[in-house]
């Protein structure tokens, strides 16, 4: 699973009325209306790998997730939304992080949290297979053109 599926499958989970966007200062500049949240990709490392199989390393992406509501009970209910989004499209591959919250008079949008959150996602092998043969496999070189 890519990092892009992973923002597809929580945006599938969220209620229609919530504006979701993912992407940079520029997403995060757009008038919307305060409840919206604006997934932010940032950092990102690899690990080793985490038991899935066929994996070869784990790949870190660590996320920032800006949450607008026009009261601080809007944004913890946004919050809780957007958590049990994640949990229910991609529980396996979360590990949370840190956050700190913007008041009213510094975002000029409403009340605003940014919260950390890493997505885990394996780096798979890909193998080349040949199909069984009924004799020894012969190698096809293309002759120059």
């Amino acid at each position: 699973m890519s990092l892009s599926a992973i923002f597809d499958a929580i945006k599938a989970q969220l209620p229609p009325t919530v504006v979701y966007r993912v992407g940079g200062r520029d997403e995060l500049a757009k008038n919307d209306p305060s409840n919206r949240i604006v997934m932010e990709p940032s950092t990102r490392t690899y690990e080793g790998s985490h038991g899935a199989p066929r994996s070869l390393l784990t790949k870190v992406e660590n996320v920032r997730m800006h949450i607008w509501g026009d009261s601080i009970a809007a944004v913890e209910e946004l919050e809780e939304q957007l958590i049990n989004a994640i949990i229910a499209a991609v529980s396996w591959t979360v590990r949370p992080g840190t956050g700190a919250w913007t008041l009213k008079a510094l975002s000029g949008r409403g009340f605003l949290v940014t919260q950390e959150m890493s997505f885990l996602i394996p780096i798979n092998r890909r193998e080349l297979t040949a199909p069984f043969t009924d004799g020894p496999l012969v190698p096809v070189i293309d002759p120059p053109s």
